[in-house]
């Protein structure tokens, strides 16, 4: 065994210092195994003295040298063994080098020089592309001596890649292909994500879309393809978009992790966590934006960014297995491909394991996965999110029911309390007078209280018939007087209307007539009334309620104005009041779903609208609702 490792070892070495022959028909190899390179930490060597070093090192078979500063030589050698006239194609792996400097010798003369890389304007090279890349045309049995000086940041690839020309282009223009398709299916992504967020107003949907932006900008600008299209975009700009994107992506995502699983409600030492690698990722960031733009020296720190991202898809894992959530499990799923991706990517890059052509679009295929998995989740979390708040509505809905029933009995019980109070006193005396009144004197007395009593009876019967009326089963469509309605209501709440000192002013037409839910609009009035009464300061003399009803011929609308002069919604954006268990009243335990219940009704019942604004020193509501044809009338 230990005679054919150094068989082989040997065979290697030898085999490395061969110029490499095109023999027969080329289609593409890696000019790795025939590399030599030399690292100049002075910069001080020249093409010539790299062509004649006797002591380069060769190359590792992936050609990438990581984590060191260069800049970096290299040699290679190349001939042409074949009758026929070879037209290639050598391109550099990484797109996104900075500077690559080509020289090409032939017979120890210079005959060509290229100067490559992302940080020099397409327009000073013979071929564009995402790639640093030249063409090299060999006649039979010539042969080119290559040297290359590569300076980059952090990661360095030294190696070409050989093609034939037609190949090259073949399969150039179909990964460009691929990578429209895939740039067009991120923005029809990221616009989906948007509409979601319109129709849904769910945060987490608009940083999905965010995150899905910022991870297309950084695959293009990662694999060249804003480099290749030269749209005028600075060269430093473009090499920033690709150190940076991995950061500023990760924060976006941290982002929509906090949105998904409420963490800071749920799970605080998640959250703390969360917002030290947010911390950690701007530090890098700036690290970066320093090194680029102010002190190169600083780039040495760039490892932080691929530290950082690991730590980051460890916490995400964790959290994904942790943190429970419907839809949780797609989640974890694409965590998982993630995180497994980057694992690949990186010991490929580090030359741990066998670096292929694939790796480099690894993290790529795992991010686009990645995005699909995490709309999927959301959409689940969406889904659970509206079943729940419809269970919700319907019970609001049987609420408003027994809300507006327990003012009834509320106000039943103001309006019996001085009846009830004549009763007993009419009972009190009519006992005394049998007691100590003689039979003639005492039917006196009770023919003067029977009138008194009959009349307390049949005001408390009147009440009651009053209520029992308004909260009947029937709220079938039916025509009824916006004016009556509203003054009925009042009505209703007369007892805390007396005890506020509040005045009314009803800007309704007395013929007015409307054809629709008569007993949800009376509910929806009977709301906002209260909510006016409870507000008001008993003691105040200038207590007013104005209701306005109006019917718009050019809309087909009837708008009804409501405003008080209670002092106005405190709770901002205004618009949160609306919301469920959203209140101002100091008793949050049995007060919140009066305006949501309103907001419901008229959405949902009668499919009109509402706003609120404070003007002046009071609310105003403004409730839109279509006119409802009467077929019967017509």
């Amino acid at each position: 065994m230990r005679f054919l490792f150094i068989t082989f070892t040997l065979f290697v070495h030898l085999f490395g210092y061969d110029t490499f022959e095109i023999k027969s028909a080329l289609k593409s190899f890696n000019s790795a195994p025939f590399t030599f390179y030399i690292q100049d930490r002075n910069n001080s060597l020249t093409p010539e003295d790299v062509l004649n070093h006797k002591n380069l090192t060769q190359l590792k078979r992936n050609g990438q040298l990581p984590n060191l500063q260069g800049p970096f030589w290299s040699r290679f050698e190349i001939k042409n063994s074949t009758a026929e006239l070879q037209h290639l194609i050598l391109h550099n792996i990484l797109p996104g080098t900075n500077y690559i400097d080509v020289y090409i010798y032939k017979n120890n003369s210079l005959v060509k020089k290229h100067l490559l890389g992302d940080m020099r304007a397409q327009s000073s090279k013979e071929l564009l592309g995402r790639h640093s890349m030249f063409e090299l045309s060999l006649k039979a049995d010539e042969t080119f001596t290559i040297i290359s000086k590569v300076d980059n940041f952090n990661v360095v690839n030294l190696s070409w890649i050989v093609s034939q020309s037609d190949s090259f282009m073949n399969k150039e223009s179909k990964e460009l292909i691929i990578f429209g398709l895939t740039g067009g299916f991120f923005l029809l992504f990221s616009l989906l994500s948007f509409i979601l967020y319109g129709i849904y107003r769910v945060w987490a949907y608009f940083t999905i879309g965010l995150h899905t932006l910022g991870l297309l900008f950084y695959i293009l600008a990662l694999q060249g393809i804003l480099y290749n299209l030269d749209i005028g975009i600075n060269l430093t700009l473009l090499t920033y978009v690709a150190w940076v994107g991995p950061s500023i992506t990760t924060i976006v995502f941290l982002i929509f992790t906090y949105q998904f699983f409420s963490m800071k409600k749920q799970y605080k030492k998640f959250y703390y966590v969360m917002i030290g690698l947010m911390v950690f990722h701007a530090f890098v960031i700036c690290v970066i934006s320093y090194a680029l733009f102010i002190d190169p020296i600083y780039i040495k720190y760039s490892s932080l960014t691929g530290i950082s991202i690991i730590i980051n898809s460890i916490y995400l894992l964790i959290a994904g297995i942790y943190m429970k959530e419907v839809g949780s499990k797609f989640y974890l799923l694409g965590q998982i491909l993630l995180i497994l991706a980057v694992l690949f990517s990186t010991l490929s890059i580090f030359g741990i394991i066998t670096y292929y052509d694939i790796y480099r679009h690894l993290v790529s295929i795992a991010l686009s996965i990645d995005i699909i998995l995490l709309l999927i989740a959301q959409s689940f979390k969406t889904q659970h999110n509206l079943y729940l708040l419809n269970n919700s509505k319907i019970a609001l809905m049987e609420n408003s029911r027994f809300s507006s029933m327990g003012l009834a009995i509320n106000n039943i019980t103001h309006q019996w309390k001085h009846p009830l109070t004549h009763l007993g006193m009419s009972f009190t005396l009519i006992e005394s007078v049998l007691k100590n009144k003689k039979e003639d004197e005492a039917i006196e007395y009770i023919s003067d209280e029977l009138p008194k009593v009959a009349y307390s009876i049949e005001l408390m019967k009147k009440t009651l018939d009053e209520f029992s009326g308004y909260y009947s089963e029937n709220i079938q469509i039916c025509d009824f007087s916006p004016r009556d309605t509203a003054n009925q209501v009042v009505h209703i709440l007369n007892s805390k209307v007396l005890i506020k000192k509040a005045v009314f002013t009803l800007d309704i037409e007395h013929g007015l007539i409307m054809h629709d839910y008569e007993h949800i609009f009376s509910n929806i009035l009977m709301i906002l009334i209260d909510n006016s009464l409870d507000e008001f300061n008993s003691g105040s003399q200038e207590n007013k309620i104005s209701i306005s009803i109006r019917k718009d011929n050019a809309l087909q609308k009837y708008i009804l104005i409501y405003t008080d002069n209670a002092g106005g919604i405190k709770i901002k954006p205004i618009d949160k009041v609306f919301e469920y268990f959203a209140s101002t009243k100091k008793d949050n335990t049995t007060h919140g779903s009066g305006l949501a219940m309103v907001k419901m009704l008229i959405e949902e019942r009668l499919n009109g609208q509402i706003s609120v604004q404070n003007r002046d020193d009071g609310a105003e509501f403004t409730v839109l609702m279509p006119e409802i044809k009467n077929l019967d009338s017509e």
